[in-house]
Order: C-alpha cells, then structure tokens, then sequence
C-alpha cells in the first residue's frame, strides 16, 4: 500500500511539473529600438554613411549625456513633449507647419496630447548618430526602428545643442525617416499602442513582476503537500483498521 501511495505522489509531482513548463510565458520582444541605418543622402542627393553609436561621456558634452538621461525620465519626457508641442502650435499660427522638417506635424499635435494623457508615450530608445566631417546638411536619414509600422505614430527626436526638436517623422515596416540639419543623439518616440508588438520604454513603471512560473511552482508544492498528507492519512487509517 505503502508503494502505491508513494508512486501516485510521484505521479503527481511529474504532472504539476509539466503544469508549470506550460505554463511559463514567453519575455516580451523588445520593440522601438535603433538597430541601425538603413540609408541616408545628404543635400546633393549623395549616399552618406553614419556611424550610429550608443551614449557615451567619452563621445558627448556633459550636458548633452544629462539631456539624454533627463529625455528618459517620465518627467523629462513630459517636458520635452509639451515644448514640441507648443512649437508645433506656434508654427501653426504662423503658417509654416506645412513646410518646417523640424517640427512635430500638426495632425500628431492631438495625438501626442492625448498619448501623454494615457501615458502611452514613451522613448523607445536614444542613440548618438554620427555624420562625416564633409556631410552636406541637411541630411535624409532612414533608420532601422524595430516594430514600427506604417501605421506607428511618434517622432524621431533630434538633441540640437542642449535643445530637444521634434523632426518630420515618417514610419515604415521597421523603418523611420526625417531630415536632419545637424546630427547628435537621435532619440525614438513611439505611441506605445500604435507599435507591433511590446515596447521596452526607458520610461516603464520599476515595479517588480513576478518571475515566469513562479506562481505555478508553488502551485506544484501545494498540489504535493496535499497529496502526501492525504495519503499519509488513509495508511495511517488502514494500519489502525
């Protein structure tokens, strides 16, 4: 008797186990970050090759590594956004929003608003890019963004000195393009809900999830526990009997 209680214990365990691999879930894609350049031509239509790299002190000023941190912050973001914006409403006024490369269009002016209100706006990823010495500006530049769509509302954001500009963004399959009259760090900003797929945000809450299957484990050992103690219990009622 003994054996058979013992071998439906194992039986058990092996069965939860399995429980729990099936039940693991998969780490979310990283979605929005720069992989690389696709192309980029400068003001005579001439192919021009960019160096992209991540943010360096060695490769930065000082103030430009601190614009970059402050970028990633939800707050930083909220500041920059609601200066873009404001200076996308003013080139409204002024009757130059149709034709300014570096400025956010006006039809993503209500989108963004309401992104930040849903506080599904975020930076996806900031790199430093880099142009020859003899690059002719202003520059086309398209850039490998993994996730975007055709259909992915956002910005490419452009660090002009210690000044955050919004540049004429658009999106492809996996792709954005926007015309720049100077390169520095080049930072993505993506409505999260418009991208395929998770978006991995420098601006995400630090809260700490659960590990994958966590749960499920101990769902394992109490399924044990139970099955032990149940049959513990019916030898012991048998050796009385």
């Amino acid at each position: 008797m003994r054996k058979k209680i013992l071998s439906i214990v194992l039986a058990a365990t092996m069965v939860f186990g399995m429980a729990t691999t099936a039940f693991a879930a998969p780490s979310p894609a990283i979605k929005g970050t720069i992989t690389k350049v696709e192309a980029a031509k400068d003001k005579n239509g001439n192919a021009v090759k960019l160096e992209v790299k991540e943010i360096s002190a060695a490769n930065l000023a000082p103030e430009q590594v601190a614009k970059v941190e402050e970028v990633k912050t939800t707050a930083g973001l909220k500041t920059v956004i609601e200066s873009v914006i404001e200076a996308a409403k003013a080139a409204i006024t002024a009757g130059t929003i149709g034709t300014a490369t570096n400025v956010l269009p006006e039809e993503l002016v209500t989108v963004f608003e309401e992104a930040m209100a849903k506080g599904t706006l975020v930076v996806a990823d900031v790199k430093d890019i880099v142009a020859p010495a003899d690059a002719v500006f202003p520059l086309e530049m398209t850039i490998a963004v993994d996730g975007a769509t055709a259909g992915t509302k956002g910005t490419l954001l452009h660090l002009n000195g210690t000044t955050w500009e919004a540049i004429k963004t658009t999106f492809g399959d996996g792709t954005a393009t926007g015309i720049f009259d100077s390169l520095s760090p080049v930072a993505v900003v993506l409505d999260n809900s418009t991208t395929t797929g998770a978006t991995t945000a420098t601006t995400t809450s630090t809260a700490t999830s659960p590990k994958t299957g966590e749960n499920a484990t101990w769902a394992v050992v109490a399924a044990f526990v139970a099955v032990a103690a149940i049959g513990s219990a019916y030898a012991v009622k048998r050796k009385r009997a």
